[in-house]
């Protein structure tokens, strides 16, 4: 009997060692792959660049030195022929006119053709009158010099509507790779000096991202060109579209050495 009792001691002795080595086999492994995170997260971290991050702008004012010109025509008819037809009469010989005294760097572009019904409204009905033509002509990069004589003509061919002309300088894309460049180095300079505040150094460019594509603000003397037909027949109007803002923003990133 003492036997075996002295046997289940034995037993369960090497029960608790086993148990025992096992645990500390399991908290050195712990600890192992603890120590190898926290040596990672710090190589992780000590990788990631230190950086600043900077907007340029810039303003470039511009001259314009063309035009584009738009009028609309139309007519209503008893059926769709017939409009059709009383637009053409209209249309085509001014189309004919226009080619002849557009300068050679102006575009023509004749619009498609549109009939719908022409619906009159009276206390909240309609009716159906007829039918309506209209079709638009649009003259692009016309020089000032030549675009108030193209827009009385225009004007005299009595459209149903003369949009207001927009202006572009004829040499936009170089005065658009200007901006951009003035906005780079206002970033880099802007970089520079909040580096050097701070004892630090700016390093290699990290990324560069447009924010804003270079564009047109809104002229600043912008001449309005709704008017009477009757006045604009007596002279040819004189456009004067002022001077225009191009403004562009660009963000950059630098590495800090």
């Amino acid at each position: 009997m003492q036997y075996f009792q002295s046997s289940s001691t034995l037993s369960k002795r090497g029960l608790h060692t086993h148990l025992s080595r096992r645990l500390m086999v399991l908290i050195a492994t712990t600890a192992l792959a603890a120590s190898a995170l926290a040596t990672t997260s710090q190589a992780q971290a000590g990788s990631q660049p230190r950086e600043v991050r900077v907007t340029g702008q810039a303003q470039l004012e511009v001259s314009p030195d063309e035009a584009s010109l738009s009028a609309t025509f139309g007519e209503v008819a008893d059926t769709a022929d017939e409009a059709l037809e009383a637009l053409e009469d209209k249309f085509s010989p001014l189309q004919r006119q226009l080619q002849r005294d557009l300068p050679k760097q102006a575009r023509l572009v004749a619009g498609s053709v549109m009939v719908r019904p022409e619906i009159h409204w009276e206390e909240g009905k309609s009716e159906r009158i007829g039918m309506r033509a209209e079709r638009t002509i649009r003259l692009e990069h016309v020089p000032l010099a030549n675009a108030g004589e193209l827009l009385k003509t225009l004007v005299a061919a009595n459209p149903e509507r003369l949009n207001q002309p927009s202006y572009q300088a004829s040499d936009i894309k170089s005065q658009r790779d200007e901006v951009i460049t003035a906005a780079l180095l206002d970033a880099k300079q802007r970089a520079e000096l909040m580096a050097s505040t701070l004892n630090e150094r700016i390093g290699d460019v990290l990324s560069i991202q447009e924010i804003s594509t270079p564009h047109m603000g809104a002229p600043r003397n912008e001449s309005v060109m709704m008017m009477k037909a009757d006045s604009a027949r007596a002279a040819a109007p004189e456009l004067n579209p002022g001077q225009q803002t191009l403004n562009a923003q660009i963000e950059v990133v630098f590495e800090l050495d």
